[in-house]
């Protein structure tokens, strides 16, 4: 059977393309590498790791900057201020400029200590704006320790940006165990 005239022009290529490709691979390496992404694996000493484990890479990003990366990776710094004190899948995060985000672990899969309020704490994952339902405000907050009369009271959806945490790095080595992982 006899090649295809396009078969050969295919076969011509072929070589010079590799040769190319070979050549280009480092710089296209190099260039990645120079990106402005970072990468946390090693922790402080009197850290803890929740969540993932391994390098988590992404931009790191400012609390009140989260919103305007959407589906991006990010790392994000600041202070835990209030945690789900059912299982402790949300949690609260306030930097030094005052801007509060809401985090939950992505996938309900695991949980960090309930009495990780008030510890520093470096998130790694992405953030999404969303509209949350008044039947989830509501849970939130009863998790949070308010009354079924004061959940109640909750009567309009909010939009809010939601970070979904892959895995955070929190300073401190004394906390209680997290609620065991589904």
């Amino acid at each position: 059977m006899r090649p295809t005239a396009s078969g050969k022009v295919v076969a011509m290529l072929h070589r010079p393309f590799r040769r190319f490709a070979l050549a280009t691979l480092p710089l296209l390496a190099l260039g990645l590498a120079a990106c402005s992404t970072a990468s946390r694996v090693d922790l402080p000493d009197g850290w803890s790791r929740y969540g993932g484990t391994g390098p988590h890479e992404g931009t790191e990003v400012a609390v009140g900057a989260v919103a305007d990366r959407p589906d991006r990776p990010m790392i994000v710094e600041g202070t835990i201020t209030e945690v789900c004190r059912t299982m402790g899948c949300w949690f609260r995060v306030l930097d030094d400029n005052g801007d509060e985000l809401f985090v939950h672990t992505r996938g309900h899969r695991w949980f960090i200590p309930r009495d990780a309020a008030g510890r520093k704490v470096i998130l790694h994952g992405t953030a999404r704006v969303q509209t949350i339902s008044v039947e989830m405000l509501r849970h939130y907050a009863e998790d949070a320790g308010k009354t079924a009369e004061e959940a109640a009271l909750i009567t309009e959806p909010e939009i809010r940006t939601v970070f979904y945490a892959d895995a955070v790095s929190i300073e401190g080595t004394d906390l209680s165990e997290p609620a065991p992982s589904r």
